[in-house]
C-alpha cells in the first residue's frame, strides 16, 4: 500500500486533492469510487507479482485522481495511456499526470461519428441519447445536469489506440469505464494481440455471469476475480503463475 507521508513533494504538486479536505490519516489511501484500485494493487503487488511495470490503460479516465481506478499506480511509478472524450479532462491529466500519454478520444466498438451529450459534471457524460434524455429531465432539479451540449465525435476502437500506442508492450491493468459501451468496447478488443493482466471495467454481476459476454470472457480466458459494487475485477486465466 502506498504511504502518503513518503512522498516527497506529494503535498505541493497535487494540492487540489489536499484543498478538497481530502485527508490521509491512514498509510493507506485509494482514489478509485469503489476499491478499484485497491483491489488491483493488491492483485499485482501481491498475488501475482512481477519485476518490471507494465502499462496502465484507461478508458474512460474522467478525471487525473478524482474517482480514478489509475492514479494511484501513476503515484506508484507506472505510466500508461489515458483515453477521455471530454477535452477539459484531457487538458487536466496533461496538467496532473505529463508522464502518461493522454488522449482525446471517443471510445466506442466501432468506428463513426457519435453524439457526444456532455454535462456541467462530467460524469455524467454519455453517447446513450437514453441516458442523456432521463439527465436532461433530472437537470429541472440537478445543477449537475441542468445545462448539458451536444458535440460530434469521430469514435475510435480499444485496439486502434493499442495498436499504435502499445503494441508489443505488456499491460498491466485496464479500466474501462465508457458509461454505456463498457461491454462493446471490452467485447471488442483483440485479446490474442493485447491481454491486460487484471481489466476493472462497470459492468454488473449479472452482465458478467450471462450470455454471451460470459461466453466470450471464457473464450478468450478471462474470469471474474472480485466485484467492487457495480465494477468487475477480471483476470487473465492464460498467464497466471
Amino acid at each position: 500500500m502506498i504511504n502518503v507521508q513518503s512522498l516527497p513533494h506529494f503535498q505541493s504538486a497535487y494540492p487540489e486533492i489536499f484543498s478538497e479536505e481530502r485527508l490521509f490519516t491512514d498509510t493507506k489511501c485509494h482514489f478509485s469510487q469503489s476499491g478499484e484500485d485497491l483491489v488491483a494493487e493488491v492483485f499485482l503487488q501481491l498475488v501475482e507479482p512481477r519485476p518490471e511495470k507494465g502499462l496502465i490503460v484507461d478508458f474512460g479516465a474522467y478525471h487525473p485522481y478524482k474517482y480514478s481506478n489509475t492514479f494511484l499506480f501513476y503515484l506508484q511509478g507506472w505510466r500508461g495511456i489515458n483515453v477521455d472524450a471530454n477535452s477539459q479532462a484531457i487538458a487536466e491529466f496533461n496538467r496532473l499526470r505529463p508522464q502518461d500519454l493522454n488522449i482525446h478520444s471517443l471510445m466506442s466498438d466501432k468506428t463513426e461519428d457519435v453524439d457526444y451529450y456532455k454535462f456541467p459534471e462530467g460524469g455524467y457524460n454519455t453517447v446513450l441519447k437514453s441516458s442523456a434524455d432521463v439527465l436532461i429531465a433530472r437537470g429541472k432539479t440537478d445543477p449537475a445536469t441542468q445545462t448539458f451540449e451536444v458535440e460530434r465525435l469521430r469514435s475510435v476502437t480499444p485496439n486502434e489506440i493499442l495498436s499504435k500506442y502499445a503494441r508489443g508492450v505488456p499491460i498491466d491493468f485496464m479500466s474501462i469505464d465508457l458509461e454505456g459501451m463498457d461491454a462493446p468496447v471490452l467485447r471488442s478488443i483483440d485479446f490474442d494481440s493485447f491481454r491486460p493482466r487484471i481489466i476493472a471495467v462497470e459492468l454488473p454481476l449479472h452482465e458478467i455471469q450471462s450470455a454471451p459476454l460470459s461466453d466470450i470472457l471464457r473464450e478468450v480466458g478471462y474470469s471474474l476475480y472480485s466485484m467492487c459494487i457495480h465494477t468487475a475485477i477480471l483476470v487473465d486465466d492464460r498467464n497466471r503463475r
